[in-house]
């Protein structure tokens, strides 16, 4: 009984180091019950929360890159999806790999009420997304690009990390997000988790719309 109590337990997100050296067994039980407690906790492993993204956008995938690595771009996204820029910085190397790393904050509200405990009324968010040089094809000529990206939320504390790829599509050029999403929180990690996974996905969902409108700005 006490095995099967604490595996769900643990299913539902506990720490299982916390839960264990917090429960004494009565020495005549122990023989009994601590090795399967223990075996079963350490079998368990906690399956990160995944996030995927895809979107179109209607325009060519080097002017679409050209974009995003933009300061000007950056801040104006920023600002439309309720960031408070604090620093925003573009590095490129001679070869053609480019890197972007932008630190921003916003309001806790975006956060569901029972879990802003956790995250104060603020959440600062770092984002940084590293591509590689260009990919030259037939296909994308010089604009496909492949990259990682990570974001790390300090106000939770929640890590997301993953791959991007910007490539041709028929109608203009396709931007996918991949990756998961880890929260360093005890016993409550899972639904922490998946609250702001919500929050993500909802903000790189509305980057192509972001990027053509600025393309279509400038004419």
């Amino acid at each position: 009984m006490w095995e099967s109590e604490f595996c769900a337990d643990w299913r539902f997100g506990f720490d299982h180091d916390v839960l264990r050296s917090s429960i004494r067994f009565p020495r005549r039980f122990a023989s009994t019950f601590r090795p399967a407690f223990h075996s079963s906790f350490h079998a368990a492993e906690r399956v990160l929360m995944k996030i995927t993204e895809t979107m179109l956008v209607s325009h060519d995938a080097k002017t679409v890159f050209d974009t995003m690595c933009d300061p000007a771009y950056v801040e104006y996204k920023s600002e439309r999806a309720g960031i408070t820029l604090l620093s925003n910085d573009v590095v490129t190397t001679d070869e053609g790999a480019v890197t972007v790393v932008t630190r921003g904050s916003m309001k806790s509200d975006v956060v569901p009420a029972n879990f802003r405990t956790f995250v104060g009324s603020e959440i600062e968010i770092r984002q940084t997304v590293a591509w590689a040089e260009a990919e030259l094809s037939e296909r994308d000529g010089d604009g496909k690009r492949v990259g990682t990206f990570a974001l790390d939320i300090s106000g939770a504390p929640v890590r997301i990390s993953g791959t991007v790829i910007l490539e041709t599509a028929p109608a203009g050029s396709q931007l996918a997000y991949s990756g998961e999403v880890n929260a360093s929180i005890p016993l409550f990690g899972n639904m922490i988790e998946k609250a702001i996974a919500g929050v993500i996905t909802d903000v790189l969902a509305k980057e192509a719309s972001f990027a053509d409108e600025w393309i279509a700005s400038r004419g």
